[in-house]
C-alpha cells in the first residue's frame, strides 16, 4: 500500500483508493531525476486531470529511501492566498507556529538540517509565492521539492517534467489494446460501476474510440466510465460530441475542480490574464493542431476578399506595434499553463494543439464572448491564404512536400469549409476550392469534397464578373472532376459543360483547353473512345496556340489512352513521343507518373508485357511518392493483369484487393467496376469460375 513518513501532526495527501495504472517508465524517470544531486526543484506539469498528483506520489514513494529524513506531502489545492502558502506548509508538516517569527524563518529552522523530499501538490495558482520557495531551497541544502502545477514555477534551477496523457496504441486488435494504459484505466473504472464489464473483441474498438476522443486524460476517462451505470458503450461514445456536459459527477471526496472536466479546465483558464484568455478562446477554432504562423496570422486576419491578407497583417503590425511579440508571449503562457501542447516533429518546425476536451471548453467560452464569428472568419481567411500560398510556392520538385503541408492542415481546412457554408461567404469558398484543386484530387476521398462544392455553388451567383467569374468556372470544372472520379458521369458532364460555357463567355482560352480535355476523357470513360479522339483535337490546338506545353503534354497522354482503346497503338505512341519531348524539361513527379502510365498502356497493347510492367511499376511508385492513392489505385488493376499473364494468381489477387479497398472507401464506382472485372478474371484463371 502507498504510504509515506510524516512529522507528528502532519496532514498527508489523501491516498487514492483506486489502483495506479501504467506509467512505469514515468515513475522511473521522475525517480531518477529526484535522486540526482543537481535536482533541487522538479515540477510535474500538465493539463488538469492528466494525473500529475498520482504520478508525483508514486514517484516520491519509489525514491523515499534516497532521503534520510523521508518524504513529506503538502496539498496546496485549498490555499487561496499566496501569503498563506508558507503557513500552510508549516501546518501540514505538523510544525508549531510562532507568532513572533516569520513562517519562512520557522521553515528554515525546521528543515535546514534535514535531507528531505517535500511534495507540494497543486501550485499553479500560487506562483506569486515561488520566490519564497527559492529562498527556502537556498537556506536548506538538504531539501528537494517535487511540485505539481499546470504551469512551471519559473524559478532558477527548476527542472520541468511534462506529464503526458496515458498511452493508446493506434490499433483495433484486442491484445495490444488490453495492454494500453488508457484502456486499462477505463476498464478498471467501468468495473467499479458495472462489475460484469469485460473488454472483448466486440467492444474493444468502441472503448479505444472513447479513450482517443477523451485525449487519454485520466480524469476524463474516470468520469466517462462512471456514466456506464446508465449508458451503454455505444450511447456513451455518441454523447461525446458534448463531452463537457457528459463528464460530470466525479467523486464527492475530490476537490470541486476535479469533479467535472469543465471545472478542471476552468481552474486553469481562470489563472490566465484577460489577453491570454482571449488568445486561448480564439485558438480553439483551430482543429488538429497548427504551426506558429497560423497563430500569428489567424489571430489578426479579418479580410476574406481577394486582397492579400499577409500584406494587411504587416500593416496591422505597423499600426499596433509588436503584435508578433504579443502573440508569442500569449502562446508561451498557454503552453506553460498546459492548455496548449507543443508537438515536435523530426526536422520540422513544431506544431501546437489543444486537446479536444480543452478545445471544446475554449469554443464554449468563445461563443459566450461574442467573438466566435470574427474568430472563425479570421481562421477561414488564414486557411485560404495558406492554401493559396502553397499553390503560389509550388515547385515541380516539391510537389510532395507541399501536399504533405496541406495534409498536415487538413482538419483546419475542413473547419474553414464548414465555416464557408455556415457564413455563406461564397467568395472565400471559391478561393479555397480552387487553391485545394490538386490536393483534393490526390489525397482526399472525392465524394465529401464534391458534396461540399455542390453546396457552395448552389448559393454562388451564376453570373459573376471579373476575377471571381474565372474562379467560379474553375470551381465548376473541379466539381466535374470530383463527380467523374465518383462514377457519376452524368453529373460530371453537366458540370464540365457549365464550366466550358462560362469560360467561353469569359474568353478564358486556357480554361477552355482544360475543360475540353476533361470532356474528352469523360467520353473515354463512357466507352466512346472514337468520340474522345475527336474531342481532343480542339484542346490540343488551343494548347499549341497558347504555347502551354505542360498542358499539351498531359492532353496528348490522355489522347493516347483513347487511341489505345481503339487499338491504334502506333498513333498512341506518336502522341506520347511528342509528350515525352515536352516532359524532358519538367521535374513534375505527377506528369512523369502519368506519362509512364499511358506509355505502359500503349506497349501492353502491342504485346510487350515486360516493358508494360516496368512502366506501370515506375508510375505506381511515383503516385505513391506523392500520396496520390486515387491514381495509384488505377495502376493496380494494370499490374494485376500483368501478374495474371505470368500465372502469378496470388500476386494478381493482392493487387486487386488493395485497389478495391481504396475504391470502396472513396465510393469511386467506375474504378470498383473495373476492379470487379479484373477480379473475376483472376478468379477464373485460378480455377474458381463459379
Amino acid at each position: 500500500m502507498e504510504q509515506a513518513r510524516y512529522a507528528a501532526g502532519a496532514s498527508p495527501l489523501a491516498l487514492p483508493l483506486t489502483p495506479f495504472i501504467g506509467r512505469t517508465e514515468h515513475v522511473v524517470a521522475v525517480g531518477l531525476r529526484l535522486r540526482h544531486p543537481e535536482t533541487r526543484l522538479l515540477t510535474l506539469t500538465g493539463p488538469g486531470g492528466v494525473g500529475k498528483s498520482r504520478l508525483a506520489l508514486r514517484a516520491m514513494l519509489a525514491c523515499e529511501d534516497a532521503f534520510a529524513d523521508g518524504c513529506r506531502v503538502v496539498s496546496l489545492a485549498e490555499v487561496r492566498l499566496p501569503a498563506a502558502v508558507l503557513t500552510a506548509i508549516l501546518r501540514q508538516l505538523g510544525l508549531r507556529e510562532d507568532a513572533h517569527t516569520s513562517a519562512a524563518d520557522q521553515l528554515h529552522r525546521a528543515l535546514r538540517n534535514q535531507e528531505l523530499l517535500l511534495l507540494l501538490d497543486n501550485c499553479e495558482h500560487l506562483t506569486a509565492v515561488t520566490p519564497c520557495l527559492a529562498t527556502l531551497l537556498q537556506r536548506c541544502p538538504g531539501l528537494t521539492i517535487l511540485a505539481t502545477s499546470r504551469t512551471p514555477l519559473q524559478l532558477h534551477g527548476e527542472h520541468v517534467y511534462p506529464v503526458p496523457p496515458l498511452t493508446l496504441p493506434d490499433l483495433d486488435a484486442l491484445p495490444p489494446l488490453a495492454r494500453s494504459e488508457a484502456v486499462a484505466l477505463f476498464v478498471s473504472c467501468a468495473q467499479a460501476v458495472r462489475p460484469d464489464f469485460v473488454l472483448t473483441e466486440d467492444n474493444a474498438r468502441v472503448v479505444a474510440e472513447i479513450c482517443a476522443r477523451l485525449d487519454e486524460l485520466p480524469l476524463a476517462l474516470e468520469l466517462a466510465a462512471a456514466r456506464l451505470n446508465v449508458l451503454s458503450l455505444t450511447a456513451l461514445a455518441d454523447r461525446l460530441s458534448d463531452r463537457l456536459q457528459l463528464l460530470t459527477g466525479g467523486a464527492r471526496d475530490q476537490p470541486p475542480r476535479m469533479q467535472t472536466m469543465r471545472a478542471a479546465i476552468a481552474w486553469s483558464y481562470d489563472l490566465l490574464t484577460s489577453e491570454e484568455q482571449r488568445c486561448f478562446c480564439r485558438l480553439s477554432v483551430f482543429a488538429g493542431g497548427f504551426p506558429l504562423d497560423f497563430v500569428e496570422g489567424g489571430l489578426r486576419t479579418e479580410d476574406s476578399g481577394l486582397r492579400d491578407s499577409r500584406t494587411e497583417m504587416r500593416s496591422s503590425e505597423t499600426e499596433t506595434g509588436d503584435a508578433t511579440g504579443s502573440v508569442l508571449d500569449a502562446l508561451a503562457s498557454l503552453v506553460d499553463h498546459s492548455l496548449v501542447q507543443r508537438v515536435d516533429r523530426d526536422g520540422e518546425e513544431p506544431r501546437y494543439r489543444l486537446l479536444e476536451t480543452i478545445r471544446e471548453y475554449g469554443l464554449e467560452r468563445l461563443a459566450a464572448s461574442g467573438e466566435e464569428v470574427a474568430a472563425r472568419a479570421s481562421h477561414a481567411a488564414w486557411c485560404v491564404d495558406f492554401a493559396e500560398t502553397s499553390v503560389a510556392a509550388w515547385r515541380d520538385s516539391e510537389e510532395s512536400r507541399w501536399l504533405d503541408r496541406l495534409a498536415a492542415e487538413e482538419a483546419n481546412l475542413r473547419e474553414a469549409q464548414d465555416w464557408v457554408l455556415t457564413s455563406g461567404d461564397w467568395r472565400l469558398g471559391l478561393r479555397l476550392a480552387v487553391a485545394l484543386y490538386t490536393y483534393w484530387l490526390t489525397r482526399v476521398p472525392s465524394q465529401d469534397e464534391g458534396g461540399w462544392l455542390e453546396q457552395l455553388l448552389a448559393f454562388t451567383p451564376e453570373t459573376v464578373d471579373g476575377a471571381f467569374g474565372t474562379v467560379r468556372a474553375r470551381a465548376m470544372h473541379l466539381l466535374g472532376i470530383l463527380r467523374h472520379h465518383a462514377g457519376a458521369y452524368g453529373s460530371a458532364g453537366a458540370a464540365y459543360e457549365a464550366s466550358l460555357a462560362a469560360r467561353r463567355v469569359l474568353g478564358d482560352r486556357t480554361g477552355q483547353a482544360e475543360t475540353l480535355n476533361n470532356l474528352a476523357v469523360l467520353a473515354t470513360s463512357l466507352g466512346d473512345p472514337s468520340r474522345a479522339v475527336l474531342l481532343f483535337e480542339e484542346p490540343i490546338q488551343l494548347c499549341r496556340e497558347l504555347g502551354d506545353r505542360p498542358r499539351l503534354a498531359r492532353t496528348l497522354c490522355n489522347r493516347a489512352l483513347a487511341l489505345n482503346a481503339l487499338g491504334q497503338h502506333d498513333r498512341a505512341r506518336e502522341a506520347l513521343q511528342e509528350a515525352d519531348g515536352i516532359m524532358r524539361d519538367s521535374s513534375s513527379v505527377l506528369d512523369h507518373a502519368k506519362y509512364r502510365f499511358c506509355l505502359g498502356d500503349t506497349v501492353w497493347g502491342t504485346g510487350d508485357v515486360e516493358t508494360a510492367r516496368q512502366l506501370w511499376e515506375e508510375s505506381l511508385a511515383r503516385y505513391q511518392q506523392l500520396g496520390d492513392e486515387h491514381t495509384a489505385a488505377t495502376v493496380l488493376p494494370k499490374l494485376s493483369r500483368v501478374a495474371l499473364a505470368a500465372q502469378q494468381h496470388a500476386r494478381a489477387a493482392t493487387y486487386i484487393a488493395e485497389a478495391l479497398g481504396h475504391g470502396r472507401a472513396s465510393e469511386e464506382l467506375g474504378l470498383v467496376a473495373i476492379l470487379f472485372d479484373v477480379q473475376a478474371a483472376v478468379a477464373a484463371a485460378s480455377g474458381q469460375a463459379e
